[in-house]
């Protein structure tokens, strides 16, 4: 149903409302006694001005009396505190304010990254649309909050300045006090609008940045950096760079200049009722009717309302700007879990009896192809099934449902009998394993690459050793400059330290991405995923030795293109166009002759000699 507009603007003023309040939290927890001095200072910076022209017209009325001696001292020495709280508080407030923004950013970046825990699948970082909101969440969740805070306090402060500047000239000529008000009216209903553009224009480029962004990390990246320069591609990326920076500054140039026109016209339009104001005072200050003092203060109230009402204008307009980007914040904490969550889940068993696909289907987009199609399939306890097939017919999507990092859109899997969506997702995989063929490089140390397998035991150094060991990287490992203590980045490289910002070689990197499996104590069950892609001949023959190892007995699912590291597992699986095409171990599907034999012969064909 569509709304109206008026209720339209209730329901904009209801969230305005949520996001107020929930900033004002933020700031208070981050620090209270910090927004309350900053509240002290900022009411007093904005009430010196008013002070100090209020004084400034008694000092002039009490210049003209001849016994004024005693009190002129006194006005002048309140002056002169005056003008010193004007030049000290600033930089006070600006302190205060850097601390308190600093402390809200800490605890705003914890929560928000906190609530993508939430999101135990992966479905949601797979859309770019996502990530821009993520982006500018993490970039005004910190510094919105401050700002509001800062900007509210600076809309009272400015306010009670503005309502003691018009008490004045009100006591002098109410109709001025009136020609002042309605000239700002349309001050604040366009500098609203232009708020909501400037939010407007912050959304639309923010496709454009995140691609200009991917451009300039893959411009320094060092593992793009050999292909770029041996194919001559880093001009065109620059290029490409460049002209996502010119369209996102054209969008940001066309807002600015918009501002700009709006805010000349707003200046001469509030202009012509201060002149008035300036020239009614000097009008009766020449036939006597106000004093020189009266005429120091309507010109300082006249100057002060102008200064304080755009004050004002501004505060609000970022109040309004920043509320809007700050919504993009409290939408991402408040997303639910993209995967339905039990409340009461059950526990997960030691797996006896095996995993079961039954009808399974799934797609990723409501819209889109399926890309598996009534999947049938029983992994047995204690026995290694190869998974086996061509490219893109959906032997990564069944990995992923698997672990659940996204849901069957139809059909169930089975945990010996019980459907796993009825555990807890983090008790699940704590009981799984896996090496991923795009494994993680993580620029950490060695043994912190290691001990990721097995959080809680990421410190245990003994197991570190025996799962380098095991993945057969112990050797390579000893040589580093500190051995399992060595970093194994340049992004956190210590200035002079030639020992730091260790690099490994891709057959090196696989190696250590089998250790941290390895390291993960006793998983029930285990995935390999092209575990030996990246080593040489020798080199994989060992490991998938060491793998068969490792793994008799347990559950486990191969994945490889290599049907020769595959043949000797209990049951072999092709998966063709999403669907279950044979499943038998590799003599009898030799023997069928079917999808399995035909790529096996190919491959074979590959490896022998020509003559």
């Amino acid at each position: 149903m569509r709304l109206s507009p008026i209720h339209r603007s209730a329901a904009s003023a209801r969230a305005a409302l949520r996001s107020i309040a929930y900033a004002l939290k933020l700031v208070w927890r981050a620090g209270r006694a910090r927004i309350l001095i900053s509240s002290a200072t900022t009411t007093a910076i904005s009430v010196l001005p008013l002070v100090t022209a209020w004084l400034t017209k008694v000092l002039l009325d009490h210049l003209m009396l001849p016994d004024a001696g005693e009190a002129l001292v006194v006005i002048g020495v309140t002056l002169a505190l005056a003008g010193a709280g004007m030049s000290v508080l600033p930089h006070l407030e600006r302190h205060i304010r850097g601390l308190t923004e600093r402390a809200v950013a800490l605890v705003a970046q914890d929560r928000l990254y906190a609530s993508l825990e939430v999101s135990v699948g992966i479905s949601r970082f797979e859309k770019p649309e996502l990530l821009d909101r993520i982006r500018l969440a993490a970039q005004f969740g910190g510094a919105t909050p401050c700002l509001v805070v800062a900007s509210m306090l600076g809309v009272a402060a400015s306010a009670a300045s503005i309502g003691g500047f018009l008490a004045g000239v009100f006591y002098l000529e109410p109709l001025l006090v009136v020609m002042l008000a309605v000239s700002l009216i349309p001050v604040f209903a366009a500098e609203l609008k232009l708020s909501k553009a400037r939010v407007a224009t912050i959304r639309k480029i923010g496709p454009r940045e995140r691609r200009e962004m991917f451009f300039r990390m893959l411009l320094i990246d060092p593992k793009a950096a050999k292909e770029l320069r041996l194919l001559g591609l880093s001009s065109y990326f620059r290029e490409r760079m460049r002209r996502e920076r010119i369209q996102a500054n054209t969008e940001t140039t066309k807002q600015e200049r918009k501002e700009a026109g709006t805010q000349i016209i707003l200046g001469l339009f509030t202009a012509i009722p201060a002149g008035l104001c300036l020239l009614w005072v000097l009008q009766r200050a020449r036939t006597g009717a106000v004093s020189v003092g009266d005429v120091a203060f309507v010109l300082a109230a006249v100057a002060g309302v102008q200064t304080l009402v755009m004050r004002v204008v501004r505060e609000l307009a970022t109040i309004h700007h920043q509320l809007l980007l700050f919504q993009e914040y409290i939408d991402i904490i408040n997303l639910p879990s993209d995967l339905p969550i039990q409340i009461k889940p059950v526990k997960v068993p030691p797996l006896t009896y095996g995993i079961e696909f039954k009808n399974v289907w799934f797609r990723y987009q409501d819209d889109g192809a399926w890309v598996l199609r009534g999947v049938d399939l029983f992994l047995p306890a204690g026995q290694t099934t190869a998974l086996v097939g061509r490219n893109g017919v959906g032997k990564s999507t069944l990995i992923k449902i698997l672990f659940r990092l996204y849901d069957p859109s139809r059909g169930v899997i089975l945990w010996d009998g019980i459907d796993i969506r009825t555990f807890e997702v983090k008790e699940l995989r704590r009981r799984m394993s896996a090496v991923f063929q795009d494994y993680m490089e993580y620029d950490l140390t060695v043994a912190e690459n290691v001990g990721l397998g097995d959080l809680p035991n990421l410190a245990d150094l003994t197991r570190v050793e025996k799962a380098l060991a095991q993945a057969q990287a112990e050797t390579f490992v000893a040589a580093l400059p500190k051995g399992a203590e060595t970093l194994l980045s340049r992004t956190f490289a210590d200035d002079g330290d030639e020992t730091s910002g260790f690099t490994l070689s891709g057959g090196q990197w696989q190696r250590l991405a089998l250790a941290r499996a390895y390291f993960r104590r006793d998983p029930d069950f285990l995935v390999l995923d092209e575990p030996s892609s990246g080593l040489d001949p020798e080199a994989e023959h060992d490991i998938h030795v060491r793998l068969q190892r490792y793994r008799a007995g347990k559950t486990s699912l191969l994945i490889s293109h290599r049907l020769g590291a595959v043949r000797d597992a209990d049951q072999i699986v092709v998966l063709d166009a999403g669907c279950i095409g044979e499943v038998g171990t590799h003599d009898t599907l030799m023997a069928f002759g079917g999808i399995y034999a035909h790529l096996f012969t190919v491959q074979a064909e590959g490896y022998q000699a020509v003559t």
